[in-house]
């Protein structure tokens, strides 16, 4: 019963594919870390503050429409779409380097990241209770929770 309590929800195909998706996803370091060091070379310490800020409103702003949203069109289409706009803005700090060399820049990438993100969220968190079972959707949530912490690649290593 002890490892099964862990790896119950992992039996089933669908939530083991986006249970690992999730966690390789999240097991890269976080962005802000690079950013904040993009806008010091550039700008000032609350200069970082206000591009950091920037992915937060929107995500304030936008979190209930996004619900919504996701509750109403396919979850699949929402989560691709969102991924669609934080990856082309988020790229386009790689293709042009005036933009990381740009405080208004970075605050843009941040606001796209933020409204991406504020859809992306409750399409995924709907999406882990369609794909388990009533008997196994608290070990999803909870492993669907260590993903989202980077501490699951961990876990599974230490438990299977």
């Amino acid at each position: 019963m002890g490892s099964n309590r862990w790896i119950g929800a992992l039996r089933q195909r669908n939530f083991r594919v986006f249970f690992i998706g999730q966690t390789a996803s999240r097991s890269g370091p976080d962005g802000s870390v690079a950013v904040s060091f993009a806008v010091l070379a550039h700008g000032s310490a609350s200069d970082v503050g206000f591009v950091l800020s920037a992915g937060t409103v929107p995500l304030v702003v936008f979190l209930l429409v996004g619900g919504v949203i996701g509750d109403r069109m396919s979850r699949r289409l929402v989560m691709l779409g969102s991924d669609v706009l934080r990856f082309l803005a988020e790229g386009v700090l790689g293709v042009d380097p005036r933009w990381s060399a740009s405080t208004v820049g970075l605050h843009r990438v941040g606001r796209d990241d933020g409204v991406g993100q504020a859809f992306f969220t409750p399409a995924m968190t709907g999406l882990v209770t369609q794909m388990l079972d009533h008997e196994n959707l608290q070990q999803g949530n909870a492993l669907n929770g260590l993903a989202e912490s980077g501490e699951a690649s961990s876990v599974l290593h230490w438990r299977v």
